[in-house]
């Protein structure tokens, strides 16, 4: 593909992989899977790439899983290790995405990952925040469902500025989830009352503090 690089899992031309594309000159790098996803990855079920930020000793991590379909021991398997993982990488921002083959309502492990307060579920937290329904993704049927999904780890969700799905790629069957970050700015941390000056904040960018008052919200809110 010209002007990007490509990172790529082992290729299974039964069901295909999962892969990053990134543009050309962007500090992104391919990083080996580790023993709770090594099978994954060889599946072509896994891959974890990073792209650097900022000053570029800081990265964000972006886990790319494919689930199976029809078989959700297997997925809740593939998406239970891969939270394990994440949580061995550090206090560092994670966006777990793919095309999980289950909606995120129906998993038990996901599920669980929100309601610890560690992970959101960034399609249907930004929806809630526009008091909308999040978007099929998949419309393998008439209904359609949202089985391609993004989960943000309570790092990277402070710095989401959009979700959307697109809806006139010519991509069969799926919808691609686009979800905006901006990791170069510094936001504001949660603290108790104290006595003003209202100057700490008053010297603050406007958009950035409303960007993470309105996500922190709806994610306590959820």
């Amino acid at each position: 593909m010209q002007g990007q690089t490509r990172i790529k899992t082992a290729l299974r031309t039964e069901y295909g992989g999962v892969a990053f594309s990134a543009a050309t000159g962007l500090p992104a790098r391919a990083v080996p899977p580790g023993e709770l996803t090594k099978r994954h990855w060889e599946k072509g079920r896994f891959a974890h790439a990073q792209v650097a930020y900022g000053d570029g000793r800081r990265s964000l991590s972006m886990l790319s899983i494919y689930g199976v379909v029809s078989d959700e021991d297997a997925t809740e398997e593939i998406l239970a290790d891969t939270l394990s993982y994440a949580a061995t990488l550090g206090d560092v921002p994670i966006l777990i995405a793919g095309d999980f083959n289950v909606e995120p309502e129906e998993s038990p492990i996901l599920n669980a990952a929100v309601q610890s307060g560690k992970w959101v579920d960034v399609g249907s937290t930004w929806a809630k925040q526009y008091a909308q329904q999040p978007a099929v993704t998949c419309m393998a049927s008439k209904k359609g469902r949202r089985i391609d999904a993004i989960f943000a780890n309570s790092v990277a969700a402070v710095a989401i500025s959009g979700v959307t799905v697109l809806t006139t790629e010519s991509i069969p069957t799926h919808r691609p989830v686009v979800e905006l970050e901006r990791l170069e700015q510094r936001y504001p941390q949660l603290k108790l009352p104290r006595t003003f000056p209202v100057a700490d904040w008053s010297a603050m960018d406007p958009k950035k503090v409303e960007v993470w008052l309105k996500i922190k919200w709806c994610h306590l809110r959820g």
